[in-house]
């Protein structure tokens, strides 16, 4: 049996539900039912793949603009900060100054 704590919007516990069976897969962030996972792409020896972290609707950062195949394109926080900096601020570890 395995049980989850139910948690409101401000991250209160409000109850505990418990189940026979497998669980399904929990948001890394707040571990709500996760319905999606992080498309952020890695470099370095993980080249070619994706960062493939689960996450719930509300903790996903979608990309606006991007879509693959008609589905959206979403990161977790921690990637979607990292994304959002400008590429010579990545790149040459400058502050967009030349």
């Amino acid at each position: 049996m395995s049980c989850d704590t139910i948690r409101d919007a401000n991250a209160n516990a409000i109850g505990i539900a418990c189940s026979r069976g497998r669980r399904g897969k929990r948001c890394k962030q707040c571990g709500a039912h996760a319905t999606k996972q992080c498309d952020f792409a890695l470099t370095g020896r993980a080249q070619g793949r994706t960062c493939d972290v689960y996450l719930c609707d509300r903790c996903a950062v979608r990309q606006p603009g991007r879509a693959v195949d008609g589905d959206s394109i979403d990161y977790c926080p921690p990637h979607a900060r990292f994304a959002a900096k400008p590429l010579e601020q990545l790149v040459l570890g400058t502050k967009g100054n030349p």
